[in-house]
């Protein structure tokens, strides 16, 4: 009351005030297993609860939550398999029509499986240049691929200097635009006419 009063007057006057605590008969070991888990007592009218805790084990929590759909447009599929390698190409030069007679053993549109597209022939002096670009003068005339495993047949129409001899390439193209890889190259010659024997002719008459 006396602190109140001097605080409540307009005279300003400053004061101070020094307090002792004593605190006797205090248990310096107090029991903490009375009250382990539960709240301690009330202290000015408030409760500080207190929780005994202990290490867990390692465990797995699955929580459900919405589901969530992730839309993407439909994407045509690639196809990035490029078709088999003919290895069996063959040339010949038909005597009778003048044509090349290509043979081979078709290929599938991946690898050795399904059907080829279509094929593209060339032809080039140049043998390296046949087995490895395969390029050279674009062949006619080639047939649309049978099934994979199946033999092919050709004639096509390329003159052939029976000095020079000439080499065919062959690939197989799948619908997405895959080429496979060259063939053996061909090789392709007009054979010489056989050599016939000197004959004189004279005349008998008288």
């Amino acid at each position: 009351e006396p602190y109140a009063s001097e605080w409540s007057s307009s005279s300003l006057h400053s004061f101070y005030s020094n307090e002792h605590l004593h605190a006797d008969d205090v248990d310096p070991m107090p029991d903490l297993e009375k009250g382990w888990g539960m709240p301690s007592p009330p202290c000015c009218g408030s409760v500080v609860p207190y929780a005994h805790t202990r290490q867990a084990p390692p465990f797995t929590r699955v929580i459900t939550g919405p589901t969530v759909d992730v839309w993407q447009p439909k994407q045509k599929d690639m196809d990035v398999v490029a078709p088999g390698r003919i290895a069996d190409l063959t040339a010949w030069v038909n005597s009778s029509t003048g044509n090349v007679v290509l043979e081979w053993t078709a290929v599938g549109s991946d690898r050795d499986w399904g059907r080829a597209h279509h094929y593209v022939a060339a032809v080039t002096s140049s043998k390296a240049q046949a087995a490895n670009a395969c390029t050279g003068k674009q062949l006619k005339g080639l047939p649309h691929p049978a099934p994979a495993g199946e033999r092919e047949e050709a004639a096509v129409d390329l003159r052939v200097n029976d000095k020079k001899t000439l080499f065919v390439c062959m690939r197989a193209v799948d619908a997405s635009g895959n080429s496979g890889a060259p063939s053996n190259a061909a090789p392709v010659w007009l054979p010489r006419p056989p050599a016939t024997d000197r004959v004189t002719l004279r005349d008998q008459r008288l």
